[in-house]
């Protein structure tokens, strides 16, 4: 059970880095300009 969480957890943790790195892109883009 415990390795099953880890497994669902990593692509959960994974694509919110992902989408919070899109968000500090734009926002340091909109700070530049």
């Amino acid at each position: 059970m415990k390795g099953l969480l880890k497994f669902l957890f990593v692509p959960v943790l994974v694509v919110g880095v992902l989408a919070n790195m899109k968000d500090i892109k734009r926002y340091i883009r909109i700070r530049n300009m």
